[in-house]
């Protein structure tokens, strides 16, 4: 994995309701899917 990238990252997005939003990462080579629940 890379540790340049932190995840979650919380970034500024004056597009966004909030005026924020998040990036998140995962690397898996071998995932078929990924799901986020929250």
């Amino acid at each position: 994995m890379n540790t340049a990238h932190k995840s979650p990252e919380i970034v500024r997005d004056y597009l966004s309701p909030t005026g924020y939003s998040v990036i998140f990462r995962y690397m898996d080579k071998d995932a078929e899917n990924v799901g986020i629940i929250g």
